[in-house]
């Protein structure tokens, strides 16, 4: 013990040092961070959908218990409430060696009506195989709870939504996608659907067959050479900009507008550029590189906020901040104080991004974030589902 004391004595003062220069970056993430909220709502959430009823504005998604909706306005942890809906949520019957019940792949909303993508699967085979067997789409007005089945078709033989299997892993993979504007503005709401084995864009419109129209499109990049040869080409998102609607291959796409300003800034990414147009009158594209692939956008009234990663690799996440300086747009550090880069780390992508306040300073915007990881991570499962920053406590916290 003596000589260990000893030692520890001569070099308590170096050790001192090394520790005041090493460590007090780690200490300041430390005292940046707060005690962790109990999360109450989970999943890989891949929306997080603005909608209009006749009492205000709400977000709804879809999480663990179905669908889960709230006001806008409110920033109380807890407030998630579960929304009905016209079926069976997911449970596995030991009895009939099935899995029944419907699941919810997405929530989508326009200027009058919420809309509801599901899953229903079917077990076959000695194994228990399980395969998705049809996809329904329900739809509502903001005025009542009842839901109506707008489609409800067999994966086999689809016009909208269809599947395949592919030979390599035996496994089924969507052969369409759902996208939406999600708009501040409600009246500049609107959503799509793409089949990209027919290769054709509907609209959806209202609550019946009738109302999903076929829309004809052209590519907002399709002019600005920024395709590579090898790559697939086909909408996958779309925005309310200079008073149209723009379609994108891009994965991530958003625009400054506010619920009673229009857009000026058009943000889209490309790998891991973010690209942006600074007003409608003014084409010029300019690009900022964030090294790693964009995969969510959000904006506040002075930042941009970019989430990163790549569900195919791990470590591929985390977040970054852009401000304009000088009338262009750099990449900056997030204001002392804000923890959001020790929630959102590496480990961690952040699917969506979404500010319920968007005319409002970053420090005083609403802000959401539902994470995932993907591949070998140090991220723990009970970081997968949604997050928040609320202005009254500046920090971001499990939802």
């Amino acid at each position: 013990m003596k000589k260990i004391n000893k030692i520890i004595a001569t070099i308590f003062i170096p050790a001192a040092m090394i520790f005041t220069s090493c460590f007090d970056p780690i200490f300041y993430e430390i005292r940046q961070d707060v005690e962790p909220l109990s999360a109450t709502v989970n999943g890989n959430i891949g929306q997080i959908t603005r909608y209009t009823m006749t009492d205000g504005e709400y977000l709804f998604l879809a999480a663990n218990n179905g669908l889960r909706y709230k006001k806008a306005d409110n920033n109380e942890h807890g407030s998630w409430d579960d929304y009905p809906v016209p079926f069976d949520l997911p449970s596995y019957s030991f009895n009939d060696s099935e899995l029944q019940g419907q699941h919810i792949i997405g929530v989508f909303a326009n200027t009058n009506y919420l809309y509801l993508f599901t899953a229903e699967y079917t077990t076959t085979g000695k194994e228990g195989s399980t395969n998705p067997d049809k996809i329904h789409l329900y739809g509502k007005n903001n005025t009542k709870k009842d839901w109506q089945e707008i489609l409800n078709e067999d994966i086999n033989d689809s016009e909208y939504f269809s599947m395949y299997i592919k030979k390599s892993d035996k496994h089924y993979y969507s052969d369409f996608n759902v996208f939406q504007t999600n708009s501040p503005n409600k009246d500049h709401r609107s959503v799509y659907i793409f089949n990209e084995e027919t290769d054709k864009l509907y609209k959806l419109t209202g609550l019946t067959k009738a109302d999903i129209t076929e829309t004809a499109y052209t590519l907002y990049e399709d002019s600005l050479a920024l395709y590579e040869s090898s790559e697939y080409i086909r909408p996958r998102a779309v925005a309310y900009y200079d008073d149209e609607y723009i379609f994108f291959n891009a994965v991530a796409v958003a625009t400054d507008e506010t619920e009673s300003s229009p857009a000026e800034k058009l943000y889209f990414s490309k790998g891991s550029k973010l690209y942006y147009q600074k007003t409608p009158t003014n084409p010029e594209l300019k690009d900022i590189d964030c090294d790693k692939d964009i995969i969510s956008i959000a904006t506040t009234n002075d930042s941009v906020l970019i989430g990163l990663g790549n569900i195919a690799s791990a470590k591929n996440g985390g977040i970054k901040r852009a401000v304009f300086d000088g009338g262009e747009l750099k990449i900056a550090d997030f204001p002392s104080g804000n923890n959001i880069q020790s929630k959102i780390t590496t480990d961690h992508i952040p699917m969506v991004l979404l500010n319920a306040t968007p005319d409002k300073t970053e420090e005083e915007s609403s802000l959401y974030a539902a994470l995932t990881f993907a591949g070998t991570s140090n991220a723990a499962y009970e970081d997968i589902g949604l997050w928040s920053y609320y202005p009254d406590r500046k920090k971001w916290n499990r939802e």
